[in-house]
């Protein structure tokens, strides 16, 4: 905390830089079950229902972006700092504070090739459990670094391509049993064909990737350390479609599949459809992105009443809003829904049960 303090300090003082892009916001709203929660539980032979097992807060988010950039022959350095801090009211313990830091430099090599690097770092604190992976049950705070190469090329008039890499390492919080950490590694290729249609840009594309996880599990209480490797593919299909050149939408079908190479038993397949819709006009700024996802692991079976492979169905829905009031001012809004439907109905476990989660907030960004 002491240090995203500090972080927003300082970035105030240099604002007047004129090396650098600075943009403050600050948004208030309610958010609905912070920790995921089902809606019903026995605990020690009580029942417990929403009102006891939700924790739901008005909050307040404070937010900071800074970039600075500089441009020379054929290349481009960035670097930019995103610290956040997000207080609940009447749920003290949940507050949550980020700081992201990226540092990128990208070379031309031509007009149609680009190399790209980067270097990104995330901390995140916050008390609770995740309860979105539960067949890790890891802690909400977590550190991340993640190192990005990519080209970016064009095969012809009409193409844009992009080969990446990835490599990083994502070290969770301890909890009072375990320490949870991994390394992950990751290759992904995206093409995408654009074509003008009545003066407007379409685009069509596929994109595939392959990425790898390996983890290191540190049982406190034991003293022993444990092994566990999931690999993942995914594909995934999209078209972009302007209405006209302030409306666009771009719809998107995925596939995922996880592979537990340790010892098969949390492998999955997903299938999700999405769009995103977006307006964008000289004062006003829309985007819409509604998600449909429904995982159906390989092994893993239910515990409640009924056994049967464990499946769920995910609706997500993010949207973000902005409308400039002068050149300095702008308000600004978010709203976020995820709900998770699953077939697991052992009401005496918190594990791989449906939830809802829901927040939204209003405000005001400040552009330096």
């Amino acid at each position: 905390m002491k240090y995203t303090t500090l972080i927003f300090c300082v970035l105030g003082t240099l604002c007047a830089n004129s090396q650098l892009k600075v943009t403050a916001s600050s948004l208030a709203g309610y958010e609905t079950n912070i920790y995921k929660s089902p809606s019903m539980l026995i605990s020690d032979g009580e029942v417990l229902n929403e009102s006891e097992l939700f924790a739901s807060s008005a909050y307040q988010d404070l937010i900071l972006n800074s970039t600075y950039s500089k441009k020379w022959t054929n290349s481009l350095f960035k670097v930019s700092l995103n610290p956040q801090l997000r207080y609940y009211f009447s749920q003290e313990n949940a507050k949550t504070s980020i700081v992201n830091a990226r540092v990128k430099y990208a070379y031309n090599f031509s007009r149609t090739t680009k190399w790209e690097n980067s270097l990104s770092y995330k901390v995140k604190s916050q008390n609770g459990q995740d309860l979105d992976a539960n067949e890790l049950s890891t802690p909400l705070g977590y550190n991340r670094w993640n190192f990005s190469s990519r080209f970016l090329m064009r095969f012809s008039k009409r193409n844009r391509s992009v080969f990446e890499f990835n490599y990083g390492n994502k070290t969770f919080d301890a909890s009072e049993s375990r320490q949870v950490a991994y390394n992950f590694y990751g290759l992904n290729f995206t093409t995408r064909k654009v074509k003008w249609k009545n003066g407007l840009l379409h685009s069509f594309g596929l994109n595939v990737a392959y990425s790898g996880r390996e983890y290191n599990i540190q049982n406190i209480e034991e003293e022993t350390n444990s092994k566990r490797n999931w690999d993942y593919i995914n594909t995934s299909v999209f078209y972009k479609i302007p209405f006209n050149k302030k409306w666009n939408i771009e719809p998107q079908l995925e596939y995922e599949k996880r592979m537990d190479k340790t010892n098969n038993q949390f492998g999955y397949d997903e299938f999700s459809t999405s769009f995103k819709l977006k307006f964008k006009s000289k004062s006003f700024l829309f985007n819409l992105t509604p998600n449909f996802a429904y995982r159906a692991f390989d092994k893993l079976n239910t515990t409640g009443t009924t056994i049967q492979k464990l499946n769920y169905k995910y609706v997500r829905l993010n949207m973000n809003t902005s409308y400039k009031l002068n050149k300095k001012w702008m308000l600004t809004s978010r709203a976020y829904l995820i709900s998770r439907n699953s077939n697991n109905n052992n009401i005496n476990t918190t594990a791989y049960r449906s939830y809802h989660n829901n927040y939204f907030g209003l405000g005001l960004k400040f552009i330096f």
